[in-house]
């Protein structure tokens, strides 16, 4: 058996041992779109055995790349605070303009532009 014939069974094997969904986050897996992602990277010391393999999406494998699950998970929740503070930054923001449209509709000045 050609080596891109066993990487196609071993692929479809592991998509239906896990139900068709990406092994990191669960998403259905295109059948197509399908990557075989080395759960600890070969530049890590991993190797091609079924164990160390996994079905991922595409967005996932790209995601991680060559990086451990250990590594890939500091990134995840580093781009996540990093998102929840611009988030509440942008909360208080808001706030303190749509406050500052609200003072400006109940000024009695007129057509005051700014």
């Amino acid at each position: 058996m050609k080596d891109s014939q066993k990487t196609k069974l071993i692929r479809e094997n592991k998509a239906q041992q896990q139900e068709g969904l990406c092994g990191y986050c669960k998403s259905p897996l295109e059948p197509y779109l399908t990557h075989l992602d080395h759960i600890i990277p070969k530049s890590h010391g991993g190797d091609n055995s079924e164990d160390n393999l996994i079905s991922v999406c595409v967005m996932c494998n790209m995601k991680k790349g060559p990086s451990t699950i250990e590594e890939w998970i500091g990134r995840v929740h580093r781009d996540f605070m990093r998102a929840k503070r611009e988030m509440e930054y942008n909360e208080i923001v808001l706030d303190s303009l749509r406050e500052m449209l609200d003072k400006r509709k109940h000024c009695d000045i007129g057509d005051y532009d700014g």
